[in-house]
């Protein structure tokens, strides 16, 4: 349990780091979206702000399950 419980971990960092990075990538991309107008642009940054916050509340509950399955391993290792 405690090996799974580290790599869900550094599964949900990873993701997080993966998120953060393509949100950067992405938004330093609007620019070139300008002539399409303010519908366009409103669309396109709500659903990179709805696609993030799925993503990132996946990533958080994996990152508290694996904590979770960290703490359950070092209690059974305690008794």
């Amino acid at each position: 349990m405690k090996i799974l419980g580290y790599l869900l971990k550094g599964v949900s960092i990873f993701i997080f780091i993966l998120l953060l990075m393509s949100s950067f990538n992405t938004l330093s991309q609007i620019s070139e979206y300008k002539k399409e107008g303010f519908p366009f642009l409103f669309g396109y940054i709500v659903g990179i702000i709805i696609l993030v916050a799925l993503i990132g509340w996946v990533a958080f509950k994996l990152l508290k399950y694996s904590n979770r399955l960290l703490v359950e391993a070092k209690k059974s290792s305690l008794n």
